[in-house]
Order: structure tokens, then C-alpha cells, then sequence
């Protein structure tokens, strides 16, 4: 047999015992916040049953070989679905071939999209999980950040959600905001810890694209400086783990036992399928991305020709070095060792070059080794984490 079959056949039997997860993105808001540069589609009727006529035929046309551990409903705004939305496409992800009900099941929710009758069918078909977008409970930085809630209604919207029983609830914000200060974000840091959430991501804004923010010229678009950035970044790690919420991977926090299991294998370099357009995968040694626009995603399966543009095949090299770069967000850092057993045709070379690599930033005070062979990023390093990446990917 030849080192590529060879090759091929140990990371299939490496992919069958990683967890597989279903990410279903809903690409529809009707209001376009000022800070996103994703593709969207303004919700209009036809548009929506073309893109539920897609999503049902995707799910029935799934060729899976192991059941799903995780479910991941992103948007976009998914809360923009009817209840009748939801249970049809429950129903159909129910009657997957090997479905059993997954670990964890969540669903993005902005503020004004929570009702009572929304949040009872997602419970109903299996939903365990709420990640609601708060972003700041301030009046000022929501107006700032293009946001439609008012302070009051994220309130309202996460007291509704708990009423309903959901105990696994995660809240977004956004930090370094124009004309935010250092205070207002870490008052914004302690009323999300007030509500208990399981879980808190913080994320530094970025204007990017054709955002409304980078578009107008009323923003100065260049990033905030590094002393500003690490100044919100150290308080919000500090004023959160003093709370019991630790952090598990750079941009996110949770109590204990509520990382978000569905990213966790995404940065794990486990495999998932992504439906709906735009949505990525990473299945059968191959990456891959449904069509960014929801009339050529639609006519695509209409005349069942393929959806997504194949953006690489993967090889036991990019899996190593992805996981690296996706491993050093995390907390706990990476083990090279165990990093090459899960990939056993890497060469040693580029092992070692890594070493030595990661043994500057030791000495610089970028990382710590934890054990032979493992590191993980310090604080200072984690605001680096970026520029540490493209010099990984420099090193071949």
C-alpha cells in the first residue's frame, strides 16, 4: 500500500472516533448591525421557504456515517424562524438515518427575537442550549454597534429564557467599542455576571468588509491600539475568573463544565457539516463552503449539482498545523506528542522546527510549557496569539 493510502486510511480511522457536529446556518436579519460584514438576506416570505425547501433537501440527502454530537443553529438571526419553521426543521434533523439526541444543541437568539412560543419549540424538539447576542447593556454602545435591543429588552429576553428552562445559556458582548470606556466595559462585564449565565464571550470589535461602521466614515477604522485592547483584555480575564467564570479559550469563559462543546471540536479539528448558505464544513478529509448567496445555493440542489465550493483537502500536515494555530486559543494549550499520534505522517523535522520555535516565545514570555512537549500561551501571548499563528504558518 502506498504512504498516501496509508495516510489516507489512518486519518479516516482517526475521524471516525472524533465527534461530528451539524452547524445549520440561517443567513436572514432584518436589520443589518453596524459592526457585521457576514453575508445576511433581508427576511422576505419566498425567500424563506426557498431557503427551508434547501435546508430540508440538504438534511435528507445527508450521507453520514456516524451519529451527531452536536448541533449549532448560527445566523445571521435563526430567532427569525416561526414555530412552524422550527419544528419542521427539527422534524427533519430528527429523522436523520443514525440521529440520537446530541450532547448539546444550541441556537443563536437576539434580544427582540425571544418569545414564549419560539422558546417552547426549541425546547420541544431538543434545543438545551441558548447563546443569546447582548453585546452591552449600555444605551450608548448599542447605539454605536447599530443594535436594535434596548438594555431593558436583553434583560427581559434572558429572564424569559431561564422561565422557560433552558440552564445552559451563554451571553456575547463586545469590547473596545468607539468612545467605550475601560469602566463602561466592565460595568458591562459585571451585569452579565449578575444574570449567572453559563457562559460568556467577549469579543474584541473589529470593523472589517462592507460594514455599516468601516463604510461611513464616522469611525476611524484602524484597529485600537495594543495598549488599549490589552488593557479591556486583562480586565474582562481578571474580573471574570475572580466571578468563577474560567477561561477555556481566548475570547471565551464559562463555570465549570459549560465550555461550548459544538466549538470545542472546531477548535479540537474534529469534523463537522455545515448546511444553509455560506455555512462551512470539515468532513471526509475535505473543507468546504455552501454557496454565499442564497439564489445560487437554492438552484444548485434544485438541479443537484453541488452547493459549496471544496476549498482544500486535508492531509495529516494541515490537520497538524490547524490544530496548533486552533489549539493555542485554548487555554490548555497543545501537546505536540499527542498532536503527532493523532497525525502520525508529520514529519519529525517540523516538529522539532516547532519546538524550537515555541521555546523563543518561552523566553520571550509568550508561552509556558506545561510538560515535555506541551505549551500553552500565556495572557501576554494569547494578545498575540494572532501574529504567533502567521509566524507558525511562515515556518514551511
Amino acid at each position: 500500500m502506498s504512504p498516501i493510502n496509508d495516510s489516507q486510511n489512518a486519518m479516516q480511522a482517526q475521524a471516525a472516533n472524533f465527534p461530528l457536529g451539524l452547524y445549520i446556518h440561517v443567513p436572514f436579519c432584518a436589520h443589518r448591525c453596524g459592526y457585521c460584514a457576514f453575508y445576511q438576506e433581508v427576511p422576505k416570505r419566498q425567500d424563506i421557504e426557498l431557503y427551508l425547501q434547501g435546508i430540508a433537501y440538504s438534511l435528507k440527502s445527508l450521507e453520514l456515517t456516524r451519529p451527531i454530537d452536536t448541533i449549532y443553529w448560527g445566523g445571521g438571526t435563526p430567532g427569525i424562524l416561526t414555530t412552524r419553521n422550527i419544528y419542521s426543521t427539527g422534524k427533519w434533523i430528527q429523522d436523520l438515518p443514525l440521529y440520537i439526541s446530541p450532547s448539546e444543541w444550541t441556537v443563536e437568539l437576539s434580544p427582540i427575537t425571544v418569545k414564549d412560543e419560539r422558546l417552547n419549540a426549541l425546547r420541544d424538539i431538543g434545543v438545551n442550549r441558548i447563546s443569546m447576542g447582548v453585546q452591552s447593556f449600555s444605551e450608548k454602545t448599542l447605539q454605536r454597534l447599530g443594535r436594535r435591543q434596548n438594555p431593558k429588552c436583553a434583560l427581559f429576553a434572558y429572564d424569559t429564557i431561564r422561565q422557560h428552562d433552558f440552564q445552559n445559556v451563554g451571553l456575547d458582548l463586545i469590547f473596545a467599542v468607539p468612545d467605550q470606556t475601560l469602566e463602561e466595559w466592565e460595568e458591562d462585564i459585571q451585569k452579565a455576571i449578575q444574570l449567572q449565565p453559563e457562559h460568556i464571550s467577549t469579543y474584541n470589535l473589529t470593523m472589517e468588509g462592507d460594514s455599516k461602521m468601516n463604510l461611513s466614515g464616522k469611525f476611524d477604522p484602524t484597529p485600537c491600539s495594543l495598549e488599549r485592547e490589552r488593557a479591556f483584555y486583562i480586565s474582562t480575564v481578571k474580573i471574570l475568573e475572580s466571578s468563577g467564570y474560567g477561561q477555556y479559550e481566548i475570547s471565551n469563559f464559562c463555570l465549570p463544565g459549560h465550555e461550548s462543546r459544538h466549538n470545542l471540536h472546531t477548535w479540537q479539528m474534529a469534523e463537522w457539516v455545515g448546511i444553509g448558505p455560506s455555512a462551512s464544513s470539515q468532513y471526509d478529509r475535505r473543507r468546504y463552503t455552501q454557496f454565499p448567496s442564497l439564489g445560487q445555493w437554492a438552484q444548485a440542489l434544485k438541479d443537484g449539482k453541488p452547493s459549496f465550493i471544496l476549498e482544500q483537502t486535508l492531509n495529516d500536515h494541515i490537520l497538524f498545523e490547524d490544530s496548533c494555530l486552533f489549539g493555542l486559543r485554548m487555554r490548555e494549550g497543545i501537546d505536540l506528542r499527542v498532536l503527532h499520534g493523532h497525525y502520525p505522517f508529520v514529519q519529525e523535522d517540523y516538529i522539532a522546527l516547532l519546538e524550537n520555535f515555541f521555546k523563543r516565545l518561552v523566553d520571550a514570555g509568550y508561552m509556558e510549557p506545561r510538560a515535555p512537549h506541551r505549551y500553552h500561551l500565556t495572557l501576554e501571548g494569547m494578545l498575540h496569539c494572532d501574529a504567533i499563528g502567521a509566524d507558525i504558518l511562515a515556518l514551511t
